[in-house]
């Protein structure tokens, strides 16, 4: 008798270390995370587990997560409020909203794919950790002003040709804490809504990707890269997009300048490369101070106007193609 109750509890011992998937049933009387009735095995997902949130459901983390995978799917919501670890390639559906009110997403060298929407809510900043990927396929809505932090070396947000970012608030920015991570571009980013600035600070690639001011004034800001590899920049009536750092463009910059570009440090082309401006034809695309530098070339084909009393330098052997039209209208 006493074997076989040995033989039972080893089986169950077996059976609980190799269960890895967990889905939410809702059977509790909230929708926390850490309400074991609301999940199928009637327990709290661990490390081990794969998490399924099926269609029509909304769930609360409301305590940290750390699992091994979570899969949204159908039209179900997902409330961040706290600290979401996992360590397998994870997903955010189609038709899916995660509202991120606070705490960290630690991908943990994997990746998470949205095809939904994420709603980034509240003054609280939020991080992107964990030499993750996390690939837009859908959108991302920075709606206050608590910032979008991508950290580590490693870690990287990409936005391929479908991803949309919408910075809808002053100050909330794309940034970094500690060690930056990249954000790199082939879709939309786009400033809406609000009046006033935000900031992209941390390293960018724009890989033939849209950067769009609809409002506001977009400033990328500190020396990190800035790399702008082909592309359309659009501005809009009454709205300003602010090179306030150094940029690194490269092969062709087009888009229609209706607001203002400003010019406002360094354009960086090093020896032996080209970058082309070929913007609208406008009067709004303005180079303010700063030097274009590196011993590269940069071909004007629009209208570049230099204003303000700051002297403006072609320094370092760089070349200033001018196909367009150059119009000083300052003592600068």
């Amino acid at each position: 008798m006493k074997r076989l109750l040995q033989l039972i509890t080893l089986l169950c011992l077996t059976s609980t270390a190799t269960f890895s998937q967990v889905t939410w049933i809702g059977a509790g009387t909230d929708n926390d995370w850490d309400n074991p009735a609301n999940w199928d095995v009637f327990a709290i997902p661990s490390t081990t587990d794969d998490v399924i949130i099926p269609s029509g459901y909304t769930v609360v983390l409301n305590v940290f997560g750390n699992i091994k995978s979570i899969n949204l799917q159908g039209d179900s919501v997902f409330e961040i409020n706290t600290n979401l670890t996992f360590t397998a390639p994870s997903n955010f559906g189609p038709n899916t909203t995660v509202n991120w009110n606070s705490g960290t997403i630690n991908g943990s060298l994997s990746s998470l794919t949205n095809q939904g929407v994420i709603n980034l809510r509240t003054t609280s900043n939020k991080s992107i950790s964990g030499e993750m990927t996390l690939e837009n396929e859908g959108f991302i809505n920075i709606t206050s002003s608590g910032d979008l932090l991508i950290t580590g070396s490693e870690s990287v947000l990409h936005n391929p040709i479908e991803g949309i970012i919408d910075m809808q608030a002053d100050t909330g920015n794309i940034s970094w804490s500690g060690t930056p991570g990249v954000l790199s571009n082939e879709g939309l980013i786009k400033k809406t809504t609000s009046s006033g600035v935000a900031a992209i600070v941390l390293p960018i690639n724009n890989n033939d990707g849209t950067i769009q001011v609809e409002a506001g004034t977009l400033s990328f800001q500190n020396t990190l890269g800035k790399n702008f590899t082909d592309g359309t920049y659009n501005v809009f009536a009454g709205a300003t997009m602010d090179w306030d750092t150094t940029i690194n463009p490269s092969g062709t910059l087009e888009g229609n300048i209706v607001g203002n570009l400003n010019w406002n440090s360094i354009l960086n082309i090093p020896d032996g490369e080209n970058a082309t401006f070929n913007f609208s034809e406008t009067d709004n695309f303005n180079w303010t101070t700063g030097t274009l530098s590196g011993g590269g070339t940069l071909i004007n084909t629009n209208v570049l106007k230099l204003i303000g009393s700051s002297n403006k330098f072609v320094s370092g052997d760089s070349t200033l193609e001018n196909l367009g039209t150059l119009v000083l209208t300052s003592n600068g």
